[in-house]
């Protein structure tokens, strides 16, 4: 199953039967069963039938809606999830000091080796020489065992992540250079359409959390702030590389955007209309590639992947036993 993306601000969602209908001007340009999609993502200000709404939070689908550049505004999802028990032991464990530092820790060194596992699968991509940087990655990863305090792991978490870009630069190649992360607002292509990658998969891991009946919003690396989806985006720093960095590497060293496609505005470069068709035909062809599950060595989606991350982690708070996240390590 797939996301359904909708970019143009001309047309209007609806349901007849079990089959979701995109009309323009009245006429039916697309039609897709909704069996097909798992939720959709709205950009701009397209317009949608209440029958539609309740049609998806029937079938336990959502609608996120975002501005045009790629910011959340608001999710349409089903109730909430009846499973008050996990939510319950989710607070239980945050308020738990020695429990929340033991997660954060384990998803800060689930960021770096998988950072680690993706200059693996470059280094011999042009003849790099990525062995200093993944020599300083696995350094950090040791720090993390005697790291203390959430502080001291942040502090990690920062200083592996600026040595990860650096590798992350060597690797892109073509006629966009990376230079460094810059977020408010991203100064380059490359570093828009990282932002867009992590915000998509944010999104996604925080519907997903929601709706297996975890709050997004409690986070245990990520602490409490006001509207953001801290556990969300705990999870969200085990698939960074494995996904969404690769997603860059890709479109970038295939020169698969142009210049075009992007446009610069007060808030930094973005996608254009057309420019985000692409980005995001390619993001759903990634998440429906397959990744090797180390647990049961099969081959899944990486948003079948992700699912089991999540669902493993809910087992995890509630029952106890072996903290199960993924990695990407090629060795």
């Amino acid at each position: 199953m797939a996301v359904l993306y909708i970019t143009s601000q001309d047309v209007e969602l609806g349901i007849i039967k079990n089959s979701i209908v995109i009309k323009r001007d009245d006429n039916v340009v697309d039609e897709i069963e909704l069996i097909n999609v798992d939720y959709i993502v709205i950009y701009g200000n397209a317009q949608f039938s209440t029958q539609l709404i309740k049609k998806l939070a029937k079938n336990g689908k959502t609608i996120s809606l975002l501005t045009t550049d790629g910011r959340l505004v608001a999710k349409i999802m089903p109730k909430m999830s009846k499973d008050i028990e996990l939510r319950i032991a989710q607070n239980k464990v945050a308020e738990n000091t020695e429990k929340s530092i033991k997660l954060a820790k384990e998803f800060v060194r689930a960021k770096i080796i998988n950072c680690i596992g993706l200059t693996q699968r470059f280094e011999g991509y042009r003849k790099l020489e990525l062995d200093s940087e993944q020599d300083k990655l696995k350094q950090f990863v040791e720090k993390i065992n005697d790291a203390q305090t959430l502080n001291e792991i942040v502090g990690i978490e920062g200083g592996a992540t600026k040595v990860y870009f650096e590798a992350f630069a060597k690797i892109i190649a073509g006629k966009w250079k990376f230079t460094k992360r810059t977020k408010h607002p991203p100064k380059d292509p490359v570093n828009a359409m990282l932002s867009l990658a992590y915000t998509l998969l944010g999104n996604e891991i925080g519907s997903l959390a929601e709706a297996l009946g975890f709050d997004p919003y409690l986070g245990f690396l990520h602490k409490i702030r006001y509207g953001r989806q801290s556990l969300a985006l705990d999870i969200l720093e085990i698939f960074r590389a494995p996904i969404a960095d690769r997603l860059i590497i890709r479109l970038v060293n295939k020169e698969m955007m142009d210049e075009d496609d992007f446009k610069v505005t007060k808030n930094g470069y973005r996608l254009k209309k057309f420019g985000l068709k692409k980005f995001l035909r390619e993001y759903e062809r990634l998440m429906l590639s397959t990744l090797k599950d180390p647990e049961t060595n099969e081959k899944v989606s990486a948003r079948r992947l992700i699912q089991l991350q999540v669902e493993r982690l809910k087992n995890y708070i509630k029952f106890g036993g072996k903290l199960w996240i993924y990695d990407f390590r090629k060795y």
